[in-house]
């Protein structure tokens, strides 16, 4: 997702699904989907995708390359999403 902030500051994040499946020898149980927040980096990375700028205006992004640790954050209600 890209937007404005209202100081003219461009903003970038990129969020991942998840859906956990656990195996045992008898059955195949579906839990429940997860959203992650992610950085636009790691997407690109799993997809092959370039995002061009996009990642310099992403947090996540940014924290990654300055401290090499991978950043994500479920995200259970709106205000869980970090800009």
């Amino acid at each position: 997702m890209a937007f404005i902030h209202d100081d003219g500051r461009p903003s970038a994040s990129a969020y991942l699904i998840d859906h956990d499946v656990d195996l045992d020898a008898q059955s195949l149980l579906f839990g429940a989907f997860k959203t992650y927040q992610r950085s636009v980096l790691s997407i690109e990375g799993l997809t092959n995708l370039d995002f061009g700028l996009l990642r310099q205006f992403d947090g996540f992004s940014n924290e990654e390359t300055a401290t090499g640790d991978m950043v994500r954050a479920l995200i259970t209600k709106a205000k869980d999403i970090r800009l």
